[in-house]
């Protein structure tokens, strides 16, 4: 098996290094120089490579903005970290491989898989908490295991091997079997504790069928009450609707005669104008009387005959008009006889209670027509519930005939599909006393 070696190391702006490119040889390589040259650097620089240790940005250089530190293998596989000083800057894996660079960036605490993948460089689970750094040691650390008391060696040697993973285990298996072992009795006491109850309920079945029928006809009476409150709710209006309308057609009969009172209030007002007009001839008659007399002085001191022949002419004509006039306000006077029999008349009407009574006819008219509309609702109401009880029989019927149909596969099949059981007469009669038990 051959293993991937690094040949070259590059470390730029890490603590005291610049800008540095170390030559590693294929076997061994031994770092010598002065204190503080940055020797112990480069073993922190290939743990912040490797192990993505340490956490911050407190070994950039000062002054400096970006921190790389960069492994070239044999085999031209390339492995970057890279790392900007400012708020949000890059941090970042690389690999490159034949110019081509793939980037891994907000991968947590350690490095990418594919990143240990080609290193081949990992921490170790020696102990339940421990991890530990087998590639290469920090200065002053003592050798390997060597220092560790035998039972370490063998439980780190136990976590190498993968041995720890039986020990695990065996170790969760026996606390599983002690946790079973007493969670069974808990359950055969809480089985016991439960079956003592159940003895309580052993007919609660057969309650619980009586229940659900009970409940069933409680909901239909419940249904049907709400309806027959509702129907003697309507029934009570239309009653006082009903009467409401008779008053209202009394009130009607009472106003029979309206029209006829109103056309001898036009007539009244008619013969009122004629009044009027008779009254003005009253006025001309007077004056003809006055001009009578004052033309019969003159035919006193009159001496011509002629002249007197034309006064008498004129005066058998004016006395003419006089008979007319006297007929005319004859007739004036009957008719104010009759005017003032009208005014009596009107005047005993109560204008005001008819316009009362007329307005309580138009709302008994409206309610008339509202309890002619729920006549007619109540009539398709009763039309549903008569064709839904048709077809609540059609259901029953058909609810028989499929119970009837169950009962004879049953006996075909002779075995109970529920239990199991032989099927035998009990078994039918039993099926039946449920159902129509429940109906």
């Amino acid at each position: 098996m051959s293993y991937r070696k690094i040949v070259k190391l590059r470390i730029k702006n890490f603590q005291s290094h610049d800008e540095t490119l170390l030559e590693l040889d294929q076997r061994v390589n031994v770092i010598v120089g002065p204190s503080d040259v940055g020797k112990s650097a480069i073993i922190r620089a290939l743990r912040w490579l490797f192990f993505n240790e340490p956490r911050g940005d407190a070994f950039i250089r000062r002054g400096e903005d970006i921190v790389l530190v960069e492994a070239i293998y044999d085999d031209g596989y390339i492995i970057r970290r890279i790392r900007e000083a400012k708020a949000g800057g890059v941090n970042a894996y690389e690999i490159e491989k034949d110019g081509n660079i793939e980037r891994f960036q907000g991968f947590g605490v350690e490095p990418p898989e594919e990143i240990k993948e080609i290193t081949g460089v990992r921490k170790y689970k020696l102990s339940d908490s421990d991890q530990v750094i087998v590639n290469f040691q920090n200065q002053h650390d003592s050798a390997f295991m060597l220092n560790d008391s035998p039972a370490q060696k063998a439980k780190a040697i136990g976590y190498l091997s993968n041995v720890n993973v039986i020990d695990e285990a065996i170790r969760r298996a026996n606390n599983k079997d002690q946790n079973a072992k007493k969670d069974v009795k808990k359950l055969e006491s809480r089985k016991e504790i439960l079956n003592n109850q159940l003895k309580e309920y052993e007919g609660l079945d057969e309650e619980l069928k009586i229940y659900e029928l009970v409940k069933n006809k409680r909901d239909d009476i419940i249904i049907k009450r709400n309806r027959l409150d509702m129907l003697s709710s309507l029934y009570s209006s239309y009653l006082a609707n009903k009467e409401s309308i008779a008053k209202g057609n009394n009130y009607i009969k009472q106003f029979r005669n309206l029209d006829q009172i109103l056309k001898i209030y036009k007539d009244a007002d008619e013969k009122w104008k004629q009044k009027k007009s008779l009254e003005k001839i009253k006025k001309d008659l007077v004056l003809v009387k006055n001009g009578i007399n004052s033309d019969r002085f003159v035919l006193e001191r009159t001496e011509n005959l002629n002249e007197l022949k034309t006064k008498i002419s004129n005066i058998q004509l004016i006395n003419s008009k006089r008979d007319g006039y006297i007929l005319l306000i004859k007739k004036y006077n009957e008719i104010n006889a009759k005017i003032n029999e009208v005014k009596y008349r009107i005047s005993s009407i109560d204008i005001i209670s008819i316009k009362e009574k007329q307005d309580r006819i138009m709302c008994n008219s409206n309610l008339l027509n509202s309890m002619k509309n729920f006549r007619d609702r109540l009539f398709q109401i009763n039309t549903i519930y008569k064709n839904e009880k048709e077809n609540l029989k059609k259901i029953e019927k058909e609810i028989d005939s499929n119970l009837a149909r169950y009962i004879e596969l049953i006996q075909k099949g002779e075995t109970c599909p529920l239990c199991g059981s032989k099927i035998d007469e009990s078994h039918l009669k039993n099926i039946k006393e449920e159902y129509y038990g429940l109906r």
